[in-house]
């Protein structure tokens, strides 16, 4: 059976912040059965700096992401110094963690592919998968596709994309031993006493008239209304692009994608938030 321990804490000096997290959650020591520990960082703690701290506690498989705020078990915070960590103990054959890097939305199902593979070639029973992707150019419903496909739809996936502090211009992912900002990792669990239900929503309420894509490839818009979709977009808002618009739409607002009517209910809400970002070529 799994155990699972964590701790958050809002600390500005790396070493220390991991410490204090190390304590908190594990006591004196590191157990010998913590097969990895995943760590949530707001930007203001660089990870590599975070995965060295730790490294003086124990030589466990770390896996960690940057993001705007934190969610622990003390609660949520969005200082820049706030840091989480949480470990995965027990069996060796109940848990797996796989990463990859050079992920980009053109290569999303191939590496989706690449990354459930590897999960499953440790445990052939994982129940429950943890997955982070990269937080700018990526098409996570091609990387959940692959997971599907290898993993079957009965399994549950929960999880997210990296952030920055709301600016859009690029997050970080730790991947064992490897700094990136196109990295995905993965944790799966196989204990069957396990339950989970997943479940989110941003509080938004869509208004205004419906716009419509007129093309597509991916996850990328390329007309909206006729238009180019940044044009379309900021018109609607009434704001005029700039030279380098991510903060100021990203700060508006985001796009409203409606929902059949049976996901909806299952969403409790009639639209999924779109986010916006400008995306890269591999």
């Amino acid at each position: 059976m799994l155990r699972f321990t964590s701790a958050s804490v809002r600390i500005a000096n790396t070493q220390r912040a991991v410490d204090e997290c190390i304590e908190i959650a594990f006591g004196e020591k590191v157990p010998e059965d913590c097969g990895v520990i995943m760590v949530n960082a707001a930007i203001g703690h660089k990870l590599d700096k975070v995965a060295a701290a730790i490294k003086t506690h124990t030589d466990t498989k770390i896996l960690a992401t940057s993001c705007g705020g934190v969610v622990g078990r003390e609660g949520a915070g969005e200082a820049l110094t706030h840091l989480a960590v949480m470990g995965v103990c027990g069996p060796k054959q109940e848990h797996a963690a796989a990463a990859v890097d050079g992920v980009y939305a053109t290569n999303a199902y191939e590496k989706g592919l690449e990354l459930a593979n590897a999960l499953k070639e440790q445990s052939g029973k994982i129940n429950i998968i943890y997955l982070i992707c990269p937080g700018l150019d990526i098409n996570c419903d091609l990387v959940l596709q692959a997971f599907d496909e290898v993993f079957g739809p009965d399994v549950l996936i929960f999880g997210g994309t990296s952030a920055d502090n709301y600016k859009a211009v690029t997050t970080f992912q730790y991947l064992g031993e490897t700094l990136t900002e196109h990295g995905a990792w993965a944790v799966g669990l196989a204990d069957e006493t396990l339950c989970g239900a997943a479940r989110a929503s941003h509080g938004f309420v869509a208004y205004g008239d419906p716009m419509v894509v007129d093309k597509a490839e991916g996850n990328r818009i390329d007309s909206m209304d006729g238009m180019n979709p940044l044009q379309a977009y900021t018109s609607r808002l009434s704001m005029l692009p700039e030279d380098d618009p991510k903060v100021s739409f990203l700060a508006a607002g985001a796009l409203a994608k409606e929902l059949p009517p049976e996901l909806a209910k299952e969403y409790r809400s009639p639209h999924i938030l779109r986010g916006l970002s400008k995306g890269e070529q591999e």
